[in-house]
């Protein structure tokens, strides 16, 4: 959530990165680029576990590290620039006894364990009580405050915490906006997210994943990365105002993967319903009722399209080039070489291809297949065909 407690000029460049932690834990790193009027807080609301104390949450020291984001970015081809902008107006609440400050690198931080703590902030950096009467969902939240302690424009190194998740299967995004002290249903989104999920539900995720090791990080950044496959995600244009999840449960549903193939089906609903505020309603083309009425008749053929593996996997052995998927092979656009757009690139360990199908405004399913070079025109054909519901 892209919060502040005062005038901001400008956000942009925002990147957030959230790791499943053991015991149920989260890691959540969160880094832009600010141009500030004067002193504010940034407040991002958790989902922590019931019962939790000011002390339940760790706050991570980044200041060591402050190009963790560029250096994400360097594990992919090419590094995603993103912009976003935040402006609230500030609002005094009178505070009882203050919360506990940490100095965390160039930052002051606070963990408020409910609303009603957040009134032990510095009435400096209060936020509204109007803001929460528009986001019912965080009634029972907690909120870490990060304190920016100087004016103009700047890149503020990452702001790191760890977090006990009420659901051990989720990854959690702050990525509600909040501007001139409204919550508006739709939002613009500019965001690049990166995430390490659980290693039992991180084969099934449709993320781009990064084509380079997290081995390649330096010293620094392998402190707060894992050894796990890294992926990244980003989040354009107006769409429903709500924070981004990851749900394990619903990644493996939507998803078989195979020995020879990887099929992932998508939903229209879906890009407005799911855990947070539920589905708004926006301008024509963000309707919810029109995408409901579009995703009800493409339901049976996204099941089609899962239950197609085990016959894909069956065709796909008797092509002599495929092989056995490796989601660490690098990704080409055939359809793209051969128009001449651009040249295509030496795969000497193999590549992968992905298959679609429009259905209405979305893809209803995605495929991934490896083959030992670049496939030709007819190879991907007989795949495609194999791929059509009802085949």
């Amino acid at each position: 959530m892209c919060c502040f407690s005062g005038p901001v000029r400008d956000v942009s460049d925002t990147s957030i990165f959230a790791r499943s932690l053991r015991g149920g834990w989260q890691l959540l790193v969160y880094g832009m680029n600010v141009d500030l009027e004067r002193e504010v807080a940034m407040v991002l609301p958790l989902p922590v576990r019931s019962g939790a104390t000011e002390d339940s949450v760790r706050f991570v020291d980044l200041s060591g590290c402050p190009g963790f984001f560029d250096e994400l970015d360097a594990l992919y081809p090419k590094p995603a620039k993103r912009q976003s902008g935040s402006r609230l107006a500030a609002a005094a609440i009178p505070a009882p006894a203050r919360l506990k400050v940490k100095n965390v690198g160039a930052f002051e931080a606070s963990f408020a364990p409910s609303q009603a703590d957040l009134a032990r902030v510095d009435p400096r950096f209060n936020l509204s009580p109007e803001v929460w009467r528009h986001l019912p969902e965080y009634a029972d939240w907690g909120f870490a405050i990060f304190k920016l302690r100087k004016a103009g424009a700047q890149r503020v190194h990452p702001m790191g915490l760890e977090f006990p998740r009420r659901n051990e299967d989720t990854l959690f995004f702050p990525t509600v906006h909040v501007h001139d002290g409204e919550v508006h249903e739709l939002a613009k989104f500019e965001h690049t997210l990166y995430a390490q999920p659980d290693a039992s539900w991180a084969p099934h995720l449709s993320w781009y994943r990064s084509p380079r090791p997290t081995s390649e990080l330096g010293r620094a950044a392998q402190g707060f990365v894992g050894p796990e496959p890294l992926f990244r995600n980003s989040y354009a244009g107006p769409l429903p105002n709500r924070d981004v999840w990851l749900d394990g449960a619903i990644v493996r549903g939507r998803s078989k993967v195979t020995r020879l193939a990887h099929v992932r089906v998508n939903t229209a609903w879906e890009l407005l319903m799911g855990p947070g505020r539920g589905a708004p309603k926006g301008p024509e083309g963000l309707d919810p009722s029109v995408w409901k009425e579009i995703n009800v008749p493409e339901a049976t053929r996204q099941q089609l399209a899962l239950d197609t593996s085990a016959r894909l996997e069956a065709a796909l052995a008797h092509e002599p080039e495929v092989i056995p998927l490796d989601e660490t092979l690098p990704e080409v656009w055939p359809d793209a070489y051969a128009a001449g757009i651009s040249a295509p690139p030496e795969v000497p360990h193999g590549c992968i291809v992905k298959f679609s199908e429009l259905g209405g405004p979305v893809y209803s399913y995605e495929a991934k297949v490896a083959f030992k070079s670049i496939p030709s025109q007819a190879t991907r054909a007989r795949i495609a065909a194999l791929l059509k519901p009802g085949c």
